[in-house]
């Protein structure tokens, strides 16, 4: 949808006004009722499939630099290229002189990330963060991890659904699941380090029976 975008200002130059408004119009439909929500959903998606999983949040350092350029990407998209092309979309209505040079920019800079997020997706490079850390903590941490079945990954995915049918303005219950179970996450790790070796050892053998 972004190429899409992109396509769509690259025509506006060559059009006459009555085209160009109706275009950028389309290029802002675009904008605000599929980028805004998939970018959101992408983001929230992500960090439910890290806490939901071994990788975790920031264990790793391709999924750090995932989260950063997602949050970067997000922020470009919602905030400056749809304010920017809120504000060209008024000016052609009412015959002001406007640029779509700053769009360029931005949804270059936007494809550049999603291309380069693609990448670190397949080849997961530079390894993991804090390598050097106890042989005993790592065990504690593995330990803790939920496996949770499939209807906790349905329900996670059907959050942001929910979201977009009941047209909230803001994404307060995605953004709202994803702290909720980052706080219960860091709450079940921290409290699986202090439990001693011998008692997680029983734990885990009591499971697997």
């Amino acid at each position: 949808m972004a190429i899409v975008q992109l396509v769509l200002l690259g025509r506006v130059l060559g059009m006459d006004p009555h085209d160009q408004l109706v275009t950028l119009e389309t290029s802002l439909f675009l904008e605000n009722e599929i980028l805004d929500p998939l970018g959101i959903s992408t983001a929230y998606t992500g960090l439910m499939l890290s806490a939901l999983t071994p990788w975790g949040y920031f264990r790793h350092w391709w999924v750090t630099v995932k989260f950063w350029l997602t949050l970067i990407a997000i922020l470009l998209g919602s905030i400056y290229l749809g304010k920017t092309l809120e504000r060209v979309v008024e000016a052609a209505k009412v015959g002001e002189s406007w640029s779509v040079t700053p769009m360029f920019i931005g949804t270059g800079w936007t494809l550049a990330t999603l291309a380069l997020m693609v990448w670190i997706s397949i080849e997961k490079p530079w390894g993991r963060r804090n390598a050097g850390q106890e042989r005993t903590k790592r065990a504690a941490v593995r330990r803790a991890e939920w496996n949770p079945d499939a209807r906790v990954f349905l329900v996670a995915l059907a959050v942001p659904i929910v979201e977009y049918l009941a047209r909230v303005e803001y994404p307060l219950l995605t953004l709202g699941a994803a702290i909720g179970f980052a706080i219960y996450r860091g709450r079940r790790l921290r409290a699986a380090r202090r439990v001693p070796a011998p008692v997680r050892g029983a734990q885990v053998a009591a499971k697997s029976e």
